[in-house]
Parts: C-alpha cells; structure tokens; sequence
C-alpha cells in the first residue's frame, strides 16, 4: 500500500463516524451528515479518533480504489470541506 494509502483518516472533533453493514459508512458533524457505501473488500475500522482503510491486496483494482478514497479525503481536507 502506498504511504499515503496508510494513513488514517482524521475525525474532527464534532463529527461522528458509524460504518454499517456492507460498509456503509455514515459521518455527521455540525454542517450536516454524509452517507456513502465504500467497496465490500475493503475493511475499514474507526479506532479513536481516526478511520483506518486497509485494501486485501495489491491488485491494480484494489490499489485504484484505495487512491479514489484517498483523494475524496484529501480534497475536502484541502477546500476545508467538514461535514
């Protein structure tokens, strides 16, 4: 997994993070909630205050969907987007 693939994902203070069945993934802060389902193969676990995603394998399929979540956090971190 690459470097930036490994890192957790910061919760805001304020902002909660419930994963469901399926890995739906509910996050609700002060300026709203976001629902999202994220791919079944990958495991993603709230430990305090940080949301860790780990992929099964290397394959191309998997490394793709990792970068697309990496990216969606990175952009709303970077237009200071908060739920």
């Amino acid at each position: 997994m690459s470097r930036i693939g490994r890192l957790p994902i910061a919760i805001p203070a304020g902002v909660t993070v419930e994963i469901a069945e399926n890995n739906k993934v509910t996050v609700k802060g002060p300026k709203g909630e976001l629902s999202r389902v994220l791919p079944s193969e990958m495991e993603i676990t709230v430990e305090g205050a940080e949301i860790l995603v780990k992929r099964p394998n290397d394959l191309k399929k998997m490394k793709s969907i990792t970068w697309l979540l990496v990216l969606q956090t990175a952009t709303r971190r970077h237009s200071k987007l908060t739920v």
